[in-house]
């Protein structure tokens, strides 16, 4: 009968299972230490990123810097420029740039370094009467300690000397100049021989299958970064454009710093337009005699930030470039606290590079949703 048949397979396969009650413990250790061992990896790629920080850093952001100028080798290219010198015209051209803007802005940017002390003491006397509550309270809070303080227990204050303040000036800028020298020589390199490492990648793949994943991989990271990262340095230099000339309808002085400075910091999400908001807020407060007029500038600054994060922004890359926001967060302040100031300019560039591989790997497509700000 069926039913005879159907409950008898049901009974050896119970009896089966009871042969080898191994087998679901088994398969949870196996998970747990795949999981684990995955754990340990990521702990340990963190760590190394963290404390190699000074050749990472560099090294990434010269392959940020080569994926944005790709298009300009590319057209020098099709007009038959040989790859070593279009390299060197780009690099030569870059370093121009970078020398220009510094002359053009040394000037005015150390000179409000300059006032930086008076500039605070200013807004502090300023926003003292909104300080006067807590104020109250930190005297207050004083005097219950005077109250409780052991007679004659004085405790010794330590000072750890590490360096003279010279040293460590010193030791930074030749850090940053040593860094700056290794991005301009891996930019070099990578711009005049970067199709060979896409070949030789190819190459050691073992099927044709794996050869023609790596070559849909590489050519979407150097198409689709690229163009997010021409994209947004186009939005952020036409919003630091925007901010420099509000900020001269407005009265600031010195617009162009403030116009420069929006667009560096705007490659910085989220935080980079607080970051500037505070920087302009308190040159408005030592500017300006009245403080509501004063408190106007930052908010047209956040206003015209707010403006491009939430519409231009989003309506230029379109769908398929747009992250989650939240991921975007995350990300900022992850590479944030790796590498400072420069991985928080490198944080979205190495999110969008990694969304791209999840997106064009079978099993990381999941993660590759997750990480889109598509809603549908």
């Amino acid at each position: 009968m069926p039913g005879n048949s159907l409950a008898a397979k049901e009974k050896n396969g119970r009896n089966e299972h009871a042969d080898r009650p191994h087998l679901p413990i088994g398969r949870r250790l196996l998970y747990v230490h795949s999981f684990s061992t995955t754990a340990l990896l990521v702990v340990i790629c963190f760590y190394t990123l963290y404390f190699a920080r000074d050749v990472f850093v560099p090294i990434f952001a010269a392959i940020g810097a080569y994926l944005l100028l790709f298009p300009v080798q590319r057209g020098l290219r099709r007009l038959r420029v040989p790859d070593a010198a279009a390299a060197a015209l780009i690099v030569l051209a870059l370093i121009a740039g970078v020398i220009f803007a510094f002359v053009l802005l040394a000037q005015p940017v150390g000179e409000w370094t300059a006032r930086m002390p008076r500039i605070l003491s200013e807004v502090q006397y300023k926003i003292k009467a909104l300080k006067e509550p807590v104020e109250e309270v930190r005297q207050a809070s004083r005097e219950v300690e005077e109250l409780t303080k052991v007679e004659g227990g004085v405790v010794p204050e330590v000072v750890v000397r590490d360096g003279s303040l010279l040293e460590q000036v010193f030791g930074n800028v030749a850090l940053i100049g040593t860094q700056l020298l290794l991005v301009v020589v891996l930019l070099y390199f990578l711009l005049a021989t970067g199709d060979i490492f896409r070949e030789k990648m190819v190459r050691v793949m073992p099927t044709w299958q794996d050869k023609r994943r790596a070559v849909q991989i590489t050519h979407d990271i150097q198409k689709e970064v690229s163009l997010y990262l021409i994209t947004i340095t186009f939005i952020n230099v036409g919003l630091g454009a925007c901010i420099g000339g509000a900020m001269w309808l407005a009265g600031m002085p010195s617009p162009v710093v403030w116009g420069v400075m929006a667009t560096i910091l705007n490659f910085v999400p989220y935080f980079g337009a607080i970051v500037g908001g505070i920087i302009v807020g308190m040159v408005a407060l030592i500017t300006f005699p009245t403080v509501e007029y004063a408190v106007s500038i930052p908010l047209i600054y956040l206003a015209l930030t707010s403006l491009e994060g939430q519409f231009v922004t989003p309506s230029i890359l379109g769908r398929r470039l747009t992250l989650n926001p939240l991921v975007i967060f995350v990300t900022v302040v992850l590479w944030g606290w790796l590498w400072g100031v420069p991985g928080a300019l490198l944080a979205v560039p190495i999110l969008v590079t990694f969304k791209v591989i999840c997106d064009n790997v079978d099993s990381l497509r999941p993660i590759g949703e997750f990480l889109s700000g598509r809603t549908e």
